[in-house]
């Protein structure tokens, strides 16, 4: 039995998630976007497996406002069911690449961080931060790919990709030094949600006896708690990033256009060519 084919029609020129002009017209195409791949889920039982820059598309109306379209529905699948494809590695969510028997079944909120992973993605890429061209390599390497080769250690290296999110706090909130404050806005609102997919409140339990620490670790507990509430909301996702978009308090205009970068060229051993 041959997989079902879907085909969208658009009113008017689509582009590329990568083709657009200013960073506010980024985050509405991936507002959009989740807001199909959660409705999809909830209301008729369907997982978009696939969440990938390839995936969404754009396009602006007469007015010039701009909406994000998820494509390429011929491989979703019923809830529960296995996916026919695998999710693409970069923005494939943490708990999928980790080891255990049985695999573990995508599901909708897996989805949800795989949004969380591509617009990080998105931002390194084609956005004003404050990495240059060789920390922001190295970056997307650690972060986002398998296995590459380090040229200064003179080695094949691995990474973090099946760590949990903590790597990616340190990159927000301090490294990256996002030059757009929506951006920085809607990447740290939602980092403290999907980070505590990956919290084990059980291995820290402390001593009854000791109160503070038991005070903390209860608070850990809640915030855990709130945020798993949160996630199992379908309209969670795109509730933020509607809500970052239209705070009048929020600057949208500094450093708002879409920045190119240069990425060197790495040398790579003659017998590890056959890799890439």
């Amino acid at each position: 039995m041959g997989l079902p084919q879907h085909r969208l029609v658009y009113e008017y020129l689509s582009r590329s998630l990568d083709e657009f002009s200013e960073v506010r017209e980024l985050v509405i195409a991936i507002r959009d976007a989740s807001e199909a791949h959660g409705e999809a889920a909830s209301l008729a039982d369907t997982l978009h497996p696939d969440i990938c820059p390839r995936n969404i598309k754009t396009q602006k109306d007469r007015d010039g406002h701009t909406r994000g379209y998820l494509i390429d529905w011929d491989h979703s699948t019923n809830i529960p069911q296995k996916p026919e494809r695998d999710s693409t590695w970069q923005f494939t969510a943490v708990r999928l690449l980790r080891d255990g028997q049985p695999a573990p079944i995508q599901d909708r909120i897996d989805g949800v961080e795989s949004f969380f992973h591509l617009l990080i993605w998105m931002t390194l890429r084609y956005t004003a931060h404050g990495m240059n061209n060789v920390q922001l390599t190295a970056s997307l390497r650690h972060n986002f790919d398998g296995f590459w080769w380090d040229s200064e250690e003179g080695r094949m290296a691995s990474s973090f990709r099946t760590s949990g999110l903590w790597r990616f706090g340190d990159l927000i909130f301090k490294r990256a030094r996002f030059g757009n404050q929506g951006i920085r806005v809607v990447l740290r609102n939602m980092y403290r949600v999907l980070f505590q997919r990956y919290t084990n409140t059980e291995a820290s339990d402390p001593d009854d006896s000791d109160r503070l620490l038991r005070g903390r670790h209860q608070i850990t507990i809640s915030v855990k708690e709130w945020a798993l509430k949160s996630l199992d909301e379908p309209r969670w996702m795109p509730d933020l990033l509607h809500e970052v978009l239209e705070d009048e308090k929020i600057d949208w205009q500094t450093n708002k256009d879409r920045t190119e970068y240069e990425f060197p060229e790495i040398p790579l051993p003659h017998y590890l060519e056959f890799l890439y």
